[in-house]
């Protein structure tokens, strides 16, 4: 009797396990039908070209070898200062984005492609640290900053594989990084140096899951086209500090208008993978019912905003300006957790 049931235990535990095991593979066309066949569907998807790929693959180049683990994310954001805000500060307006304003020459609508290599987190932050420079100097110092260098100069980190948001900040505090664009932007003292592969559109397939982390070049220029070879200095973030927009989103609102770009976290599906801007219907990203969890993704919010009674924010993602609308996204506001907290940095040069 006691072998036949730790049998039929042993036979629900296996069947549990094969029917919630991480699936290789989607099939694009049918969440890009539904999607696109749903009345109610507030956005748009596409194929990109493509039948079906590996999600394994996928998520591993993107999101890394820590993309499930929320723990150290949470635990990073307890290490930090609550921005306050006043009950009575002023007004702001319903819809803005640092893509479209005249309040600024800095120029806020690059878009990297991290390529197989999982830097989403250091673009995201990187790219809203570049920005604040820019607005803190009134566009002085409107050459971006470099991801690469952070990438591959932080010696706690795994590279490719993947960083804690908590550790590039304290890198960005204690060490600084240097100027440098995306790949072939020819811009500043390191730009970022792995060829765009791989992922849903007609392009060369990566050769393996991972690249190779490039290797420090400390100040040491590697631009040709850059008037130094050398940096004397690097730029560093003062602090760092978050907001809670899920309970209030003025608070959000009001950190990116007045402030700049800030950073967030938030759950990552399938389908988000096939957004892509629409022409004839609005185009903010909700999840799809059926669309299944890959892990937690890190993006520069640039912007907020209504649009046919819908509250969203506006982002900037690390796919190549193929993906998306241009390289950026909207998505619902309290959607996929994307609202629960913001990060935002205050810079400083050296």
């Amino acid at each position: 009797m006691f072998y036949g049931n730790l049998l039929a235990a042993l036979l629900v535990i296996q069947f549990y396990v094969c029917s919630h095991s991480y699936k290789n593979t989607i099939d694009i066309e049918d969440i890009v039908n539904f999607v696109n066949n749903n009345p109610q569907s507030t956005w748009k998807a596409d194929t990109y070209g493509m039948k079906t790929t590996r999600v394994r693959d996928f998520v591993r180049q993107k999101l890394g070898i820590n993309r499930n683990n929320m723990k150290n994310h949470l635990y990073q954001k307890k290490e930090l200062t609550e921005r306050q805000f006043s009950q009575n500060d002023e007004s702001i307006p319903s819809n803005f984005s640092w893509l479209r304003t005249n309040r600024t020459i800095c120029k806020m609508d690059r878009i990297g492609d991290q390529s197989n290599c999982a830097s989403q987190t250091m673009f995201a932050i990187v790219g809203s640290f570049s920005d604040r420079l820019c607005l803190e100097t009134n566009g002085s110092m409107a050459t971006p900053l470099s991801v690469e260098y952070v990438l591959s100069c932080n010696t706690i980190s795994e590279g490719c594989k993947g960083m804690w948001e908590g550790y590039i900040y304290k890198f960005l505090k204690t060490n600084g990084t240097v100027t440098g664009g995306y790949y072939d932007s020819d811009e500043g003292c390191q730009p970022y140096s792995i060829f765009p592969c791989g992922g849903f559109w007609d392009r060369i397939p990566c050769p393996s899951n991972y690249s190779y982390t490039p290797k420090c070049k400390e100040r040491s220029c590697t631009n040709d086209w850059y008037d130094y070879r050398t940096e004397n200095s690097t730029y560093k973030i003062k602090d760092w500090y978050y907001i809670y927009p899920y309970y209030n989103d003025y608070k959000g609102q009001k950190e990116i208008y007045n402030e700049g770009p800030v950073i967030t976290n938030f759950q990552l599906f399938e389908d988000f993978l096939f957004y892509k801007s629409g022409n004839t219907r609005t185009c903010i990203y909700e999840r799809s019912y059926p669309s299944k969890f890959l892990g937690y993704h890190d993006v520069k919010v640039v912007g907020y905003g209504i649009e046919n009674g819908i509250k969203y924010w506006q982002a900037a993602n690390s796919w190549g300006t193929s993906w998306g609308e241009n390289g950026f996204f909207k998505i619902k506001r309290n959607e996929c957790g994307f609202d629960n907290s913001f990060v935002a940095v205050t810079p400083t040069a050296t």
